[in-house]
């Protein structure tokens, strides 16, 4: 994000950098105006940060919150598989409210347990 944070927030535009070049990215491509910074703090402590992280991934996220995970998954899918930011957007959404993206940390989980 270019107003300072480590990810898309869609609190204001970005900047995504990819084999074809620097795109400026504003919340509009994401299908939302700009979103309140209030809207999408993180928990308190790690404990709440990893109740919320868990209520996004169950489909029980806010409009804003699962708007910026798709947007972030959205930009690691178009880098990785070399399509546009619409097409990321709809494989990020399908992901994450048939709880794909779930299934796919739930299995993670038992890869690090079984290591």
């Amino acid at each position: 994000a270019l107003d300072g944070y480590d990810e898309a927030s869609l609190t204001g535009n970005l900047k995504q950098i990819n084999k074809t070049g620097e795109h400026l990215l504003t919340p509009a491509h994401f299908g939302t105006k700009a979103i309140d910074p209030k809207l999408i703090e993180g928990g308190k402590d790690v404990a709440s940060s990893a109740e919320l992280f868990l209520k996004v991934l169950n489909s029980q996220g806010t409009e804003q919150q699962n708007k910026v995970v798709i947007a972030n998954a959205a930009l690691a899918i178009s880098t990785a598989e070399d399509i546009n930011i619409e097409q990321a957007i709809e494989k990020a959404e399908v992901s994450l409210f048939n709880q794909k993206a779930l299934g796919c940390f739930e299995r993670l989980k038992k890869t690090l347990v079984e290591a």
